[in-house]
């Protein structure tokens, strides 16, 4: 199998399997995300059934349009796992800091008010951060300036 070269010194070995991964990764978190939610949703009062909940969540649309996300919390942590392996095994953990900063700004005040969604940003954010350590790095290398090859 051809090597692919992403930018300069950046490769992928299987470009197929590196893209299936990221995308069956993507789908484990948007489920993960999808029960949390709903045990938030349903722990309100005349809220439909957990299982209820956590379809909605999952499908992503609501009547109200401020509760759906229409599944770009899902692209983008598809796009974060194509990019953080090579950030991680480049070392510039920065930017993936800058990135996550970027993400918390514009909803900081909300979170103030709404810790739940918060925490389950945090943890989504983390989950990504793991398996982009653990499983996607594995799939990717990076060759330094000196030609040392992570």
């Amino acid at each position: 199998m051809m090597k692919l070269i992403v930018i300069d010194s950046w490769s992928v070995d299987s470009w197929f399997v590196f893209i299936a991964y990221a995308f069956l990764l993507s789908i484990g978190v948007r489920l993960l995300s999808s029960l949390l939610r709903a045990i938030e949703l349903s722990s309100k009062p005349n809220s439909p059934a957990y299982f209820t909940c956590c379809w909605q969540s999952l499908l992503g649309y609501d009547s109200d349009p401020y509760k759906a996300d229409y599944w770009f919390p899902f692209i983008l942590g598809f796009l974060e796992f194509l990019v953080y392996p090579f950030l991680i095994k480049a070392g510039l953990w920065g930017g993936i800091a800058v990135w996550i900063s970027l993400k918390t700004l514009p909803q900081w005040e909300i979170w103030k008010s709404n810790r739940p969604v918060f925490n389950r940003f945090l943890i989504g954010n983390a989950i990504v951060i793991l398996l982009s350590l653990v499983i996607m790095s594995r799939m990717v290398s990076v060759t330094l300036n000196n030609s040392e090859s992570l």
